[in-house]
């Protein structure tokens, strides 16, 4: 009897061992697509009454599948210091700056906000808009 309930236990223990492997997920991950845009002093638009400028780039690949599923990473680096970027929202020097984005057309509209009584257009700057594909998995 004792034989018997050993294997028994032995073949539960080997059953839910086998029964329990996790599942692992792959997908097909394309690639980041980055585009970069050199920015001049005359290239912003300041909004009427405000201290805020904005620009808008123009981005087709931007998709409403990448709105929807994706990532968007928008970065500055201004010219004087062309090895450095920051990553946006971020308050640099006398400027919060700050984006958003839509499909449809795909575009980028970034804004500088100047903290100075007296607003100026920012400086010459390369701004790096990053977009990635997704898959929402929840």
């Amino acid at each position: 009897m004792k034989k018997i309930l050993l294997a028994l236990a032995i073949g539960s223990v080997s059953l839910l061992s086998f029964n329990s492997c996790t599942k692992e997920e792959y997908y097909d991950v394309a690639p980041t697509k980055t585009y970069l845009f050199d920015v001049v002093p005359n290239d912003w638009s300041r909004e009427t009454g405000s201290n805020t400028y904005q620009i808008t780039l123009s981005i087709p690949q931007l998709t409403s599948l990448i709105v929807e599923e994706g990532v968007v990473n928008v970065a500055i680096s201004y010219d004087h210091r062309a090895d450095f970027y920051e990553i946006v929202p971020a308050t640099i020097e006398n400027y919060h700056f700050s984006a958003n984005y839509a499909a449809n057309p795909g575009e980028v509209t970034v804004y500088a906000e100047d903290r100075r009584l007296t607003p100026i257009r920012p400086e010459a700057m390369r701004i790096k808009v990053s977009i990635s594909e997704g898959v929402v998995v929840n």
